[in-house]
């Protein structure tokens, strides 16, 4: 049999009425959901978030270096870890290779929270949370948490951020100059200064095609490294920062955006 409990009590889309989110299970082994009440034209009504944005495109993967992320295909929000060297052995040969390479046969293991209801950005109107666990070698072994943060803006409800947690959001800064840019790279990156160097591409280094694509929403570097006391090799990637997020990422040889977490 199953049960319904109401998780919290709201207001989510800023009309100064309560709204609520339901945890329901079906019972047994059956899987559980979380069911939103919205009030409107003087009723409460669920809500479909799931058509509207819990179904969108994730992408949760491993990558290389011992990294693991999930990404939104769409807005191509992220949140991803490097998985510290203490805690590795145990999923060599299961996610990754002795060298960090993701194993093509690995299968994400993974469980979903209830929905909560929680002003994270301190506007006075809750914004939904959507949490679920990335599994690592087992489903008693949680590898990231994910919580998806949904907000209700000019009429509908979009996706936000992705974070491990249901701390505040930060306050991005994107008035930085190019050079404070590259400084936030080096750090968040965690590049070395003295065998890594961030350069912004000349004229003509880039087909004009992939620049009219990435030049409005990103900023745009070459990663050159290998120093051999004299020159530098250029990588096959560009290193790309979102102009309104801060958010890092690589654009491949092969035309492929994902995020970049660690080096």
């Amino acid at each position: 049999m199953g049960s319904y409990e109401i998780k919290s009590i709201a207001d989510i889309n800023g009309d100064k009425v309560k709204d609520i989110c339901i945890s329901c299970n079906g019972g047994g082994n059956a899987v559980s959901w979380s069911e939103i009440y919205e009030y409107k034209d003087k009723e409460y009504s669920m809500l479909d978030l799931y058509n509207q944005v819990l179904s969108s495109n994730m992408e949760i993967k491993p990558d290389y270096n011992f990294c693991y992320y999930a990404m939104d295909k769409d807005t191509l929000l992220y949140t991803g870890i490097q998985i510290p060297e203490d805690k590795r052995e145990k999923y060599i040969n299961v996610i990754y290779d002795a060298y960090g390479a993701p194993l093509r046969d690995y299968t994400m293991l993974g469980s979903s929270l209830p929905c909560e209801l929680k002003d994270i950005d301190n506007d006075g109107v809750s914004e939904v949370l959507n949490t679920f666990l990335v599994s690592g070698d087992c489903h008693a072994d949680t590898l990231l948490k994910v919580v998806k943060i949904i907000k209700y803006i000019d009429g509908e409800y979009k996706l936000i951020a992705i974070q491990q947690d249901d701390s505040p959001l930060e306050e991005v800064n994107t008035n930085l100059s190019i050079d404070e840019i590259i400084d936030l790279l080096y750090e968040k990156c965690n590049f070395n200064r003295d065998t890594v160097k961030l350069k912004v591409p000349k004229e003509g280094s880039v087909s004009k095609e992939l620049v009219d694509k990435i030049k409005d929403k990103y900023y745009y570097f070459f990663c050159s490294d290998c120093f051999d006391g004299v020159n530098y090799a250029n990588r096959d990637y560009l290193i790309m920062v979102d102009k309104d997020t801060l958010q890092t990422y690589k654009y491949s040889s092969m035309g492929e955006i994902t995020p970049f977490i660690s080096d």
